[in-house]
């Protein structure tokens, strides 16, 4: 069973009509998920790291398939 926590963002970009981004964390793989998209992670380029945010940046993440709305 996997654990998430979902959070939507205003964002302000300018256009008359305000955008709303479904975002949420991703307990099982440690990374956020912006409209259905994996986030790369923040981590310095010097750490290497091999974060899932860094090896999956990019890849779609379906909501139904990661357990939100259930």
């Amino acid at each position: 069973m996997r654990t998430i926590e979902s959070q939507a963002f205003h964002c302000d970009n300018g256009q008359s009509d305000p955008k709303m981004t479904a975002t949420y964390y991703d307990y099982d793989n440690q990374c956020w998920v912006v409209d259905c998209k994996v986030q790369a992670c923040a981590h310095p380029k010097k750490m290497n790291c091999k974060c899932y945010g860094k090896l999956h940046a990019g890849e779609y993440a379906l909501p139904q398939l990661v357990g939100v709305g259930k």
